[in-house]
């Protein structure tokens, strides 16, 4: 009886460390970074916010990934803060390149992401956006685009 418990006990230390060590073990969550945020901020050419004087309504704002030309996905998760739409962050977590489908109840218009993953690391980068049929300057955190 006495070396039942003395082998319980023992496989269960050892089971304890080996679930220990694969627990704390490194992997590529240790390095893991959350996408940096994709804001937009829609003016005119008075550089007047559109989302803020009315011209565009938040709830008719629509964004879709073009899958092919015949299959578009849409994208929820999307919000307005500070009257500058703030894109999903699943949208970044791509390696390679991505084009979507913006929607307003003004303009339509198309933009590219190229993201890149991290080496050994769960994460991405954002490398390029670019707009299509629209005049966009990039700022620190946010770009600008005239509608």
């Amino acid at each position: 009886m006495q070396k039942n418990k003395y082998v319980t006990r023992k496989t269960a230390v050892v089971l304890s460390l080996l679930f220990s060590a694969l627990f704390f073990s490194c992997n590529e969550d240790d390095c893991y970074e959350p996408s940096k945020e994709i804001i937009f901020e829609f003016v005119n050419s008075n550089n007047e916010n559109l989302i803020e004087n009315g011209s565009i309504n938040p709830s008719n704002i629509a964004i879709n990934k073009i899958v092919n030309a015949n299959y578009h996905v849409g994208i929820n998760g999307n919000k307005v803060v500070n009257n500058r739409v703030v894109l999903h962050p699943a949208i970044s977590r791509y390696d390679g390149t991505q084009e979507f489908m913006f929607i307003t109840n003004l303009k339509l218009f198309n933009f590219h992401i190229v993201s890149s993953k991290v080496a050994n690391c769960n994460a991405y980068t954002i490398n390029d956006i670019t707009f299509d049929s629209v005049n966009s300057t990039k700022y620190e955190e946010y770009y600008k685009i005239i509608l």
